[in-house]
């Protein structure tokens, strides 16, 4: 959680570029969920689109998307997730974005396999508050390839 998020991401050699969420990248936000999570989750994403305030889409040299975040807000506090990036750079670059973008206080439920991105977080004003499990169904480990960097919430993953 990070009452103040002190941004400052700075120049990334990254080669992709975010822009706010809009309708027309709905259904490759999806696609990208999917090959990230292993489970078409159209529906959840939807709802959570439409409850998001904020929303970043990367987008590759290519023009496709390769990565997305969302910002949902909380009765105390914006929810960061899920983000979708290929990499950890994109999804720090992703989460500084809607970071940045959301007017008080960010959580985000990062991934215990994601240290170097949590450290990022960190020394920027989050702070691990504690260490919940992921619930998952039919399954007892996120899909390989590290790919999703913070779930959309404890509950929905």
């Amino acid at each position: 959680m990070a009452k103040r998020y002190t941004g400052g991401l700075g120049k990334t050699a990254h080669q992709g570029t975010v822009h706010p969420v809009s309708k027309k990248d709905i259904e490759e936000i999806i696609d990208v969920d999917e090959k990230a999570f292993g489970a078409r989750r159209e529906r959840l994403l939807r709802l959570r689109i439409e409850q998001a305030s904020i929303g970043a889409v990367l987008r590759n040299r290519a023009g496709r998307a390769a990565g997305f975040a969302l910002g949902v807000p909380g009765p105390e506090r914006m929810v960061i997730g899920p983000v979708v990036a290929p990499d950890e750079e994109a999804a720090a670059l992703l989460i500084d974005r809607i970071a940045g973008w959301a007017p008080g206080p960010v959580r985000i439920d990062i991934p215990s396999q994601h240290r170097r991105l949590a450290d990022f977080l960190t020394r920027r004003g989050f702070e691990t508050v504690r260490h919940p499990p992921v619930m998952m169904r039919n399954g007892n480990a996120l899909p390989p390839g590290g790919h999703l960097f913070a779930v959309a919430s404890q509950a929905f993953g």
